[in-house]
């Protein structure tokens, strides 16, 4: 739905301007994600098909944006709850301790991003100006806001981490309906039997 778009269109506005400029939205988009879903399927299935036609349509190789899409999708691996359901540690725990590591591995993704961008003279956008990136993160602060809810919910004990999923998967719908008004009947009837 829109919320991907948005989120889209707000990593455009913050890291487009970088050589590979696509490149590092790919991957900027993916660390979103990775904060709502924790699963490399569901940020490659909700991100990837819009990143992948965003970059072959903007002068990328088919490869070079299959491979960004693919390794940043790895940025929420669902492992750590497959874990700790194994070994009983937390998973809000488990969650915090894959921030760091997971934001490493992204600078160093963007870092060869702009390499890669810089010997095959990828393109980027122009810097945005300041109304630019206002509307951009007026437009995408609702979205953003559910890797907040999860976090702050989770770690300010408010409730656990299936309870934050649980409402989070009640917060996009909600967006998609009443906020952005792009999910219909119709389209929830067929999102579900496609699922």
């Amino acid at each position: 739905g829109s919320i991907t778009k948005k989120l889209f269109s707000f990593c455009m506005k913050v890291v487009g301007w970088l050589p590979g400029g696509l490149g590092h939205v790919n991957v900027l988009c993916s660390v979103i994600f990775a904060g709502m879903s924790g699963t490399a399927v569901s940020d490659a299935g909700g991100l990837g098909s819009i990143e992948i036609k965003a970059m072959n349509e903007n002068g990328f190789d088919n490869d070079f944006s299959c491979c960004v899409t693919a390794a940043s999708s790895t940025l929420g691996p669902i492992t750590l709850v497959v874990y700790a359901t194994v070994s009983g540690a937390s998973v809000g725990a488990l969650f915090m301790a894959g921030i760091i590591p997971g934001l490493v591995m992204a600078i160093l993704m963007m870092v060869l991003v702009s390499a890669y961008a810089i010997l095959r003279h990828y393109p980027r956008t122009k810097f945005p100006s300041g109304g630019e990136f206002y509307t951009a993160l007026k437009d995408g602060f609702l979205p953003l806001m559910a890797p907040v809810i999860l976090l702050v919910g989770i770690y300010g004990g408010v409730f656990t981490p299936t309870e934050s999923a649980a409402i989070v998967v009640c917060y996009s719908p909600y967006l998609e309906i009443f906020i952005y008004r792009e999910l219909t009947l119709e389209k929830f009837i067929s999102i579900l039997k496609e699922t």
